[in-house]
């Protein structure tokens, strides 16, 4: 019925188009045909029938939403009027091909791979389709440039499990999908899905997306770039991946975000602006438990980077520039070293650690807006990061969880020191 209404419409439209012809596969081996095949009887012609259906599916599409440059009428008449033939191990000047077209022969003639059309995803069998017809208009497609126009939104060429949950949410296939139908996708779950890569180009055009789900992946890296058109998102999970650093600059185009989740994950190092873009994020922590508000959506207050359960051993040189927080808790993990200059340029008022970190000397005076800090520690602190702390300009509250020693006192000078209730030492100016 589709090839009969399209026809009627061309028709009417004068486009001046001959009757319907039917699929062929001849058998045998066409003069012209450039290949090693053999026929493949009715096999072959079921297949062959697939790939007109197909080409009939190109000129529906087109009809709907036209492409520049190519005439819907034209495309039409050379799915008509052209042969098509499955072939098994198809080649042309010896080389294994997918598909190959012969415009020039009579009748004009496609060949196409058999294994290839069995084993190929839907949109590819559509990328090739398209293709071959525009040799067969004698249109330039050379390196797909013309064909891949058929993919409005850019989908088809993202990753497979990206590809497929955005199929699914829309119920059509990628090369049916526009730019505009993406701005009303708002959740997209892609965890447990052995994702163990991301293309930059996977998460484009999605201005409206508000949850992101990439947990309990093998994710071991973040390409540049990936959430820059998320300028809408809430609420990203990268729970319990294998992710091992945060590289800078990873999270740009993040700024209305509240909930990054990269707790239970295997990172270790944080490197210069690893959390520059966050705009709304308050605080990061490794100790507060990640609740489950990807579910909930909505606003938790505090706005927090989760940090639970890493490994963290070595926080790199400015690892908060460009972060608008101005809490830092790390009491949830044993860390080895803070490299001079972790904390300059940041917006930093409370921090929170546990155990003797290696603090460079000259690390917390850099922190120049810290006014609160915390360590949790079971003996009395290193007396130069007790000088330190008794130097600097704005710090006007600090708590040990080690017991009360005389030599903390004397070591600040500046400040009051006195005995808790349940045991530790807090030191106020």
């Amino acid at each position: 019925m589709k090839k009969v209404a399209l026809f009627l419409l061309f028709t009417l439209l004068g486009c001046g188009v001959s009757p319907l012809t039917k699929t062929t596969h001849p058998e045998k081996k066409p003069e012209n045909a450039i290949v090693d095949g053999v026929d493949v009887g009715s096999a072959g012609q079921g297949l062959a029938g697939e790939f007109v259906q197909v080409g009939y599916e190109l000129v529906e599409i087109l009809m709907a939403n036209p492409i520049a440059g190519i005439s819907t009428q034209d495309l039409f008449h050379a799915v008509q009027t052209t042969s098509i033939v499955a072939v098994k191990n198809l080649k042309l000047r010896g080389e294994p091909r997918d598909a190959a077209n012969f415009a020039k022969a009579t009748p004009p003639r496609i060949e196409f791979d058999e294994d290839f059309w069995k084993k190929a995803k839907r949109h590819i069998r559509v990328l090739v389709v398209f293709h071959e017809y525009l040799g067969i208009m004698e249109i330039n497609d050379r390196g797909y440039q013309v064909s891949r126009r058929i993919d409005r939104a850019n989908l088809c060429s993202r990753t497979d499990v990206v590809r497929q949950a955005i199929e699914e949410h829309f119920q059509k296939s990628c090369y049916r999908i526009l730019v505009d139908d993406l701005t009303f996708l708002r959740e997209l779950d892609l965890s447990s899905s052995d994702l163990k890569s991301l293309k930059s180009s996977d998460f484009d055009a999605l201005h409206s997306l508000e949850f992101l789900d990439l947990s309990s992946n093998p994710l071991e890296s973040l390409p540049a770039g990936i959430f820059k058109d998320l300028e809408t998102l809430k609420f990203l999970s990268l729970r319990e991946t294998a992710l091992k650093e945060i590289q800078s600059n990873s999270f740009q185009g993040l700024s209305s975000l509240w909930t990054l989740d990269l707790s239970h994950s295997k990172i270790q190092t944080l490197h210069p602006s690893a959390f520059a873009g966050l705009d709304a994020i308050s605080r990061v922590s490794t100790t507060l438990p990640s609740p489950n508000e990807l579910k909930e959506k909505k606003k938790p207050n505090p706005t927090v980077v989760y940090l639970t359960g890493n490994a963290l051993k070595t926080i790199r040189r400015g690892f908060l520039e460009g972060f608008k927080g101005d809490f830092v808790d790390f009491s949830g993990v044993e860390l080895q070293e803070f490299e001079l200059g972790a904390f300059q340029g940041a917006s930093l008022e409370y921090l929170l650690l546990k155990g003797q970190p290696k603090v460079v000397p000259g690390s917390l005076l850099l922190a120049e807006r810290l006014t609160n800090l915390s360590l949790r520690i079971d003996t009395v602190p290193d007396m130069k990061l007790l000088q330190e702390i008794n130097s600097h300009p704005k710090l006007r509250e600090v708590r040990f969880s080690c017991p009360e020693d005389k030599s903390i006192a004397a070591a600040l000078s500046t400040f009051k020191c006195s005995a808790e209730v349940g045991g530790g030492v807090l030191c106020k100016k």
